[in-house]
């Protein structure tokens, strides 16, 4: 099943993403499945977008986790 959607640009620039950047994620036994998003086409402040997905749920679309930072600063914790 192929899901066709889109994500205005200015949008995109306000939370410093491209659109290489969005995934489709379904939700489907208690968890969130990512899936790629590919650009159809880009204009009038809008890229267009289509994803596959195996079946119907509960759909977000989001940055990649590929691309979300994790809020740690990649240090253990400790003084030394």
């Amino acid at each position: 099943m192929t899901f066709r959607f889109s994500v205005r640009q200015d949008r995109l620039d306000d939370n410093d993403m491209t659109a290489e950047d969005v995934s489709l994620y379904r939700y489907n036994d208690d968890e969130w499945e990512e899936y790629e998003a590919n650009v159809d086409e880009e204009g009038d402040n809008r890229v267009i977008f289509t994803a596959d997905s195996p079946g119907l749920s509960t759909f977000a679309i989001a940055q990649s986790s590929e691309q979300v930072d994790d809020g740690t600063d990649g240090t253990d914790g400790t003084d030394g």
